[in-house]
């Protein structure tokens, strides 16, 4: 989606505006990521300051000033996305990106600056590794980390939009979260993740009376199916923007996953918005 913010009555002062929009075009792509992450950490202290500005309201306290400093966070975090979102712009892919529903100015610059530095890769399994989404990634004490947390946090924002749009008709990859959440919760009713749900009970000490009977009884809980249904949502959109960025790097189509240029299989998703591919 495109943004549409309007800049015009932001309390920011105007030189600000002008070369956040002007700085958008020549700005580097690990600049982007300091931009997308202050852009978050604005957000969170605007959230938090409002909900202070609420609870001293309810005490019926003076508060002008924490709600000035409230507006102040709100408008620098309107100020940033349109800047972000004409990065993205100024490139086919995140053209693309934007378009997709669920998926605005902030996350598409994000996209961009995080896996758009490097060569790309012939298949997409590798950004799945550099964002956090391959089985057994973890965080463990003592060990370097074999992914970027920064990518690891937009993927997770990625999921929680397209979960919390899924019942919009436009929102593709909402849909496709939809459609997987079905299908993984009909195979462990099955009883197909029994061996994964062995694997937690005897790797965890869980405590959760719940949660332990429905490992017990060789299913995993409603959490787990909708972490999976999330992740493979997200991976499609990686799949997806690995193909528009091939096609706009290479002019070709990247080669078919095996399973399916091979083994048989007729799974292949095309992407939305073919029109805006090269």
């Amino acid at each position: 989606m495109h943004s549409q913010i309007d800049v015009s009555d932001l309390q920011v002062p105007p030189e600000l505006k002008k070369d956040l929009k002007n700085a958008a075009l020549v700005v580097a792509p690990n600049e982007v990521r300091v931009l997308v992450g202050l852009y978050y950490d604005i957000q969170e202290h605007r959230l938090r300051t409002q909900s202070q500005v609420r609870a001293a309201g309810a005490d019926e306290k003076p508060h002008a000033t924490i709600q000035q400093v409230a507006g102040y966070f709100h408008d620098l975090e309107r100020a940033i996305p349109p800047a972000l979102g004409r990065f993205a712009a100024s490139r086919a892919e995140g053209v693309w990106l934007q378009e997709v529903y669920g998926i605005g100015p902030v996350l598409s610059a994000g996209m961009i600056s995080g896996l758009r530095t490097g060569p790309l890769p012939e298949v997409p399994t590798k950004w799945y590794k550099f964002c956090g989404l391959a089985p057994g990634q973890r965080r463990t004490k003592g060990k370097k980390l074999d992914f970027d947390p920064f990518l690891k946090t937009l993927c997770w924002k990625l999921g929680d939009s397209f979960v919390k749009l899924h019942n919009k008709p436009a929102c593709f990859y909402g849909k496709l979260y939809e459609r997987r959440k079905a299908y993984e919760a009909a195979k462990n009713a099955a009883g197909d993740y029994a061996d994964q749900a062995r694997a937690i009970l005897a790797g965890k000490n869980v405590k959760d009376a719940k949660l332990k009977a429905f490992l017990e009884a060789g299913r995993l809980s409603d959490g787990h199916i909708d972490n999976r249904a999330r992740r493979w949502a997200v991976k499609m959109l990686l799949s997806h923007f690995h193909y528009v960025c091939y096609k706009v790097e290479r002019g070709i189509a990247p080669p078919l996953p095996f399973a399916i240029a091979h083994g048989g299989h007729a799974d292949w998703i095309a992407p939305p918005h073919p029109e805006l591919i090269p």
